[in-house]
């Protein structure tokens, strides 16, 4: 059997419910504590957050158009602090 993806690493998906916390928090303690990743998509507020990990930790942050389109508009302040 063979590999889905050649890069070495894991992801997954997930959001906080027991006591519901907005993606958006979640994503500013991820890059406030500096926690390392490959690359987070935010797919909005109520939404879970997908992180992925693995030696790389090129820290890539994405959010998505409503057609489903990948983009960076409108995560400055998460660029800014994943650069910090």
């Amino acid at each position: 059997m063979g590999n889905y993806c050649e890069r070495l690493g894991a992801a997954c998906d997930f959001q906080i419910v027991a006591q519901p916390v907005a993606s958006s928090q979640v994503m500013e303690w991820i890059l406030t504590e500096k926690l390392p990743f490959d690359s987070i998509y935010y797919y909005g507020k109520k939404r879970p957050i997908h992180i992925s990990y693995g030696p790389q930790h090129k820290r890539d942050i994405w959010t998505f158009t409503d057609a489903g389109k990948p983009t960076r508009k409108g995560i400055e302040r998460w660029v800014e602090l994943a650069e910090k």
